[in-house]
């Protein structure tokens, strides 16, 4: 069984070079299976951003799912990977929320979706994503 790993927010394959099966474009990575076989697919969402400075609370934690999909050689994905929230930037203002990520086939059916975590405000933390099916 193949694994997918992680694709970090800044650059599709980090500093180094994408292998044959990974084409960055923008912010989707298409990913082409090299061959016929049973792969573990993981996707996180970003974490939600702090409250503003001298607020004391936290982002959000994000959703993290995963599944195992029988792919045909040559099967495409696409991968759009959603990056953490950035702190507030007053002590007033609150976080921005992070974003989703997710996985969808050919067809644009999605196979993965991990939602990304609130954002905190002056006085309270972040909400985290939900796993349930209907967050």
């Amino acid at each position: 069984m193949m694994s997918l790993s992680r694709l970090p927010g800044a650059s599709a394959c980090g500093a180094l070079a994408c292998p044959a099966y990974f084409t960055p474009a923008n912010a989707i990575v298409t990913f082409t299976a090299p061959a016929a076989a049973s792969y573990r697919i993981e996707a996180w969402g970003g974490s939600g951003g702090a409250g503003g400075q001298g607020s004391n609370t936290s982002g959000g934690f994000a959703a993290d799912v995963a599944g195992t999909f029988s792919l045909p050689k040559g099967y495409q994905l696409k991968i759009l990977v959603g990056s953490a929230g950035a702190q507030g930037t007053s002590g007033a203002s609150g976080g921005s929320v992070g974003g989703g990520t997710f996985v969808v086939g050919p067809t644009m059916a999605v196979l993965l979706a991990a939602g990304g975590g609130g954002g905190g405000s002056f006085e309270s933390d972040g909400s985290s994503a939900s796993l349930a099916a209907t967050g």
